[in-house]
């Protein structure tokens, strides 16, 4: 999967419910006091260029300020996913900033403020240099020309477990906990355990929770003995959709292997052969992906 953690970001703050959650947890108070957040919006527009995607989701919060309807402020995510800090983050920043306002002014809109957020998910302690920081030693004078920036942060390998767990969306607190699984190999089939217990069982969350499931299994080494000791003392439906989603996603890797080998010059029945898949099958799959007649 590409940018999977990306996309499970996206997955996870489209949902207006999860997202006015996270922000009156996680903003500062001196801004959620000023916010009205049962207004929020997700909003589907998008101010980024190739240049930018890398970074940015084009997830965009707008949220009405209080007691001031016609004004309003987007909440920008930036996503960090590198392996080690970037200490040009803020020129990333400030390049969407700009973007956001000149498309406003070339669309003749009111320019509205924009709150970036920057969600780090990265196991390094990052503290984000000012842009200043990044010109050396120049004069003073000379650095008052550099434009300061403020933004929100958020480092999710920093919020203690318990924080997570007692949030008002059990849903929320799954995703993050599955954000989190990744970096604690040890305790992988603990984890999981926990963040299934998470999630409710309504049946307007399973669909989310197919998307948690597919997630958790494509970043971490969850084997298929780790998943039995996990889900055993699950709920029934929440253990059945689990085993569902791996088996699918067992049988699209078994797909894509073929497909492959086949590509490569591979003959059916050495890939039975290696692969222990009948040939029958194989030429199934070869059939309906337009390999064979």
């Amino acid at each position: 999967m590409n940018n999977p953690h990306d996309k499970f970001v996206r997955d996870t703050f489209s949902d207006p419910e999860r997202a006015r959650v996270f922000l009156k947890e996680f903003l500062p108070s001196n801004l959620v006091n000023l916010l009205a957040i049962e207004s929020l919006k997700v909003l589907q527009e998008s101010y980024l260029d190739k240049e930018l995607n890398e970074y940015f989701s084009d997830l965009i919060l707008e949220l009405e300020v209080k007691g001031k309807k016609n004004k309003k402020i987007n909440l920008a995510f930036l996503f960090e996913h590198k392996s080690a800090p970037d200490k040009n983050v803020l020129i990333q920043v400030g390049y969407y900033l700009f973007a956001h306002w000149f498309k406003q002014t070339k669309q003749r809109k009111k320019l509205q403020l924009v709150l970036p957020l920057i969600y780090y998910q990265g196991k390094q302690k990052w503290e984000v240099p000012g842009l200043v920081k990044l010109f050396g030693a120049y004069p003073e004078k000379f650095l008052a020309y550099v434009p300061r920036m403020e933004f929100l942060f958020f480092s999710l390998l920093e919020i203690p477990n318990h924080q997570i767990e007692t949030l008002r969306s059990s849903m929320l607190a799954a995703a993050l906990g599955a954000q989190r699984l990744r970096f604690n190999p040890e305790t992988l089939v603990e984890n999981f355990n926990r963040i299934l217990r998470l999630f409710p069982l309504e049946e307007a969350d399973k669909n989310f929770l197919d998307i948690l499931i597919v997630y958790s299994f494509t970043t971490t080494n969850l084997s298929e003995k780790n998943i039995a000791e996990a889900i055993k003392n699950i709920p029934q439906p929440i253990k059945d959709q689990v085993m569902t989603t791996y088996d699918r996603l067992i049988k699209k890797g078994k797909t894509e292997m073929i497909l492959a080998l086949y590509d490569d010059g591979i003959g059916v029945s050495q890939i039975a052969k290696y692969g222990k898949i009948s040939d029958e099958d194989i030429l199934k799959i070869l059939k309906d992906h337009g390999r064979v007649e």
